[in-house]
C-alpha cells in the first residue's frame, strides 16, 4: 500500500513541476526598456505604432504514459491443491496392489487428499468395474486396467478420462515428471486413438519356464520356437504324474496368454479398426 501511495504522489509531483514550469518562466522579471528618442515628426502628426512582441509559446505536453501493469505470477504445481480432498481406487488383487498400497499414507500425507482404495479378486474386480462404469455412478475415480484387451472398449464408452490435458497443465503435474522414465513401449501401449488414457505402472511379458533337469535327461534344448515347444510338451506329457505343459487359463487372463500365440503366427485382434480374429493367421493361433 505504501509503494503504490508512494508513487501516486510522485506522479502528482511531476504533474505539478510540469504545470509550474510554463508559469515560472511567464513570471520572470522583466528588463530594464531602453528610453524612446523623441520623434521628430512634424508635430501634431501620429506617431507609428510600435509593433507588440509576440509572446513565446508555451511548450506543448504529451500525455503521461499508462504505467505497464505487472505480469500476473506464473501458476505453479502445489502438492496441496486438492487437500481435503478423496479418490476411491479399485485394485485387482496383484502383486503390483501389494507392493503400492503401503506408501498410500505417503501420498495422503503429502497431498491432503484420502484415498478410499477398494480390492477385489481378478474375476470379481473386473466385474465390479463393468458394472460401475456402465451404470455411470460417477463415484469410482482411478482403477486398474488393460488397455490392450478393453482400452478401444473403454475409450469409446467415455470411461476413460484422457490425461493429455492434465499433463499439459503446469499447476497439475510436477515439472519433474517425464514419460522418458518409462519403457517405450509401455507409455506407447497406455494410448488409444492417439489419447493418452492411463500412465503404465506394471509391465508383463509372457515366458517360458521349464524344469532343466527333465530336458537334460531327454537330451532336449530349451525351446526356442512354437515347434519346438510342442514337441517337447507331447514329450513330458504324462499324466496324471505330469503334465507337458500348463498356462494361465482364468477368463482375462487366458486373453493374455493367447495373445502371445496370437501375435507368434502374426496375428492380431483388431486391423483397421476392425476385428481380425476371423483372419488366417488368427485361425492356425487357435488352431495350435
Amino acid at each position: 500500500m505504501q509503494t503504490h501511495v508512494t508513487r501516486r504522489r510522485l506522479l502528482q509531483s511531476v504533474l505539478v513541476l510540469a504545470a509550474l514550469g510554463p508559469l515560472t518562466a511567464a513570471c520572470a522579471p522583466a528588463t530594464t526598456p531602453t528610453p524612446t528618442a523623441r520623434p521628430t515628426s512634424p508635430a501634431g502628426a501620429a506617431p507609428t505604432p510600435t509593433p507588440m512582441a509576440k509572446s513565446a509559446e508555451q511548450p506543448k505536453t504529451g500525455p503521461t504514459a499508462t504505467p505497464t501493469p505487472r505480469p500476473a505470477p506464473a501458476a505453479t504445481f502445489s502438492w496441496k491443491a486438492q487437500q481435503g480432498k478423496s479418490i476411491r481406487v479399485l485394485l485387482n488383487k496383484h502383486p503390483w496392489q501389494a507392493a503400492i498400497e503401503p506408501l498410500f499414507p505417503e501420498f495422503e500425507t503429502l497431498t491432503g487428499v484420502k484415498i478410499i482404495r477398494e480390492v477385489y479378486p481378478e474375476d470379481q474386480f473386473r466385474q465390479k468395474v463393468t458394472v460401475e462404469l456402465t451404470a455411470g455412478t460417477g463415484t469410482l475415480d482411478v482403477f486398474m486396467s488393460m488397455v490392450a484387451q478393453e482400452g478401444l472398449k473403454f475409450y469409446r464408452a467415455g470411461w476413460y478420462e484422457v490425461l493429455d490435458p492434465y499433463l499439459a497443465n503446469a499447476t497439475l503435474t510436477l515439472p519433474e515428471y517425464d514419460a522418458k522414465d518409462f519403457q517405450k513401449a509401455a507409455w506407447d501401449a497406455e494410448f488409444v486413438e492417439g489419447k493418452l488414457v492411463g500412465l503404465p505402472i506394471q509391465a508383463e511379458t509372457e515366458i517360458v519356464y521349464y524344469r532343466k533337469d527333465l530336458f537334460e535327461q531327454a537330451g532336449l534344448k530349451p525351446p526356442a520356437t512354437l515347434n519346438d515347444l510342442e514337441a517337447a510338451a507331447k514329450q513330458f506329457h504324462k499324466p496324471p504324474e505330469r503334465f507337458g505343459i500348463v498356462m494361465r487359463g482364468k477368463r482375462a487372463a487366458a486373453t493374455s496368454v493367447f495373445s502371445s500365440f496370437l501375435h507368434n503366427f502374426g496375428g492380431d485382434w483388431m486391423q483397421n479398426g476392425k476385428p481380425a480374429i476371423n483372419s488366417p493367421e488368427a485361425v492356425q493361433a487357435f488352431r495350435f
